[in-house]
């Protein structure tokens, strides 16, 4: 689908389906031991994967909206670069303190940043972002912006009924002139927007503002799908603060996506799992935990992982891409008296699994 020669190429996103399909189908039966087709189902998974995901649109089945599903636009700005880095990094701690308010699940920016590289539309508009909104089945949309005052600055949130298109909630907190370094202003406008006692949500990220402005530059990297620019971001967000929780999960997992060997990102990831608590909330601690057990080449605790964010959130991208790694990359076969095969072995995985996984990612 992507050779560099246009003959090698699918003609169509249907007919690159229906190779991957005719592929994953074939591979049902099982193989005897010493088999190589482990390794080639390796390749064509992940590849298959990378193209699907550049390729191929997510379709939500009818209009059906979930009023606990939230999508948060982004704090644009139109000012200088300073102002514009404030702002991200204002972004990334709402993101954060959102993830932790109860009974709400908020849309991952993988996926939020799949739909924006598909659309066309001016991402000012409102209206733009009530359409991402409602074809990821958000039913609420939260929109932050920035009110200048004289003395002053407000950091404001505004939530959206997707269906009616109204406000339905708005919040505001204020902070001084430099404001940079104010790194619980999100929590605490999260905490107003939902009727939270205040203190109750933590503020996610770091205390050095170079390492929390080479983080968010691996955040934006990642919503082009720059791995190699979005890594280097993260290394350079985890060397200023060793600390950083997020900046070694965030260095790990782009590492494994880009292919990278795991010795590449075990490291990132046990420095992110020790560091746990200074994660942002269950379900990335959840990710640390697989992307470890896949680096250290335990499939099925990765399998097992990436399984229970699915029984959370079906349409989480990072778990089912998750699940097609760990179930391409495990090469076990096990004795199996019940196996239709005249071995009487089975792989542990299956390529059909895998496929499955990359095709729903």
């Amino acid at each position: 689908a992507r050779a560099k020669t246009p003959a090698d190429r699918f003609s169509s996103v249907r007919d690159l389906q229906r190779a991957l399909h005719a592929v994953s189908v074939s591979d049902q039966a099982p193989e005897p031991p010493g088999s190589r087709r482990v390794w080639l189902a390796l390749g064509i998974g992940t590849a298959a994967a990378i193209v699907l995901f550049v390729l191929v649109p997510r379709v939500f089945v009818g209009e059906e909206l979930s009023p606990s599903r939230y999508v948060l636009a982004p704090m644009l700005s139109a000012g200088s670069d300073v102002q514009a880095t404030r702002f991200r990094v204002w972004e990334h701690e709402l993101l954060g303190a959102l993830r932790q308010v109860p009974d709400i699940t908020v849309v991952e920016s993988t996926l939020v940043n799949d739909q924006r590289m598909r659309r066309v539309g001016d991402p000012s508009d409102l209206d733009y972002w009530i359409e991402v909104a409602r074809a990821l089945g958000a039913g609420k949309l939260v929109v932050p912006s920035v009110l200048e005052r004289e003395n002053a600055t407000d950091v404001v949130a505004e939530v959206y009924d997707v269906a009616r298109g109204r406000t339905v909630g708005r919040a505001a907190v204020g902070v001084g002139g430099g404001a940079l370094d104010a790194v619980g202003v999100s929590a605490r406008l999260a905490e107003r927007l939902f009727n939270l006692p205040a203190g109750v949500l933590h503020a996610s990220g770091s205390g050095v503002d170079e390492a929390r402005r080479a983080f968010v530059g691996g955040m934006a990297a990642l919503e082009t799908w720059n791995l190699r620019l979005a890594a280097d971001r993260f290394g350079q967000a985890a060397a200023g603060d060793p600390a950083y929780a997020e900046a070694h999960f965030w260095l790990a997992q782009t590492r494994a996506w880009a292919g990278d060997a795991e010795d590449q990102w075990v490291g990132p990831a046990r420095r992110a799992v020790a560091n746990a608590e200074r994660l942002t909330n269950d379900r990335q601690r959840t990710l640390a935990g697989a992307v470890l057990a896949l680096a250290e080449k335990r499939f099925p605790q990765a399998c097992a992982g990436y399984r229970s964010l699915l029984a959370r959130d079906s349409l989480d991208f990072d778990a089912w891409f998750g699940l097609g790694e760990c179930n391409a990359k495990d090469p076990v076969v096990e004795a199996d008296a019940g196996s239709p095969s005249p071995s009487g072995y089975r792989f542990r995985s299956s390529y059909h699994t895998a496929a499955r996984a990359y095709e729903r990612a």
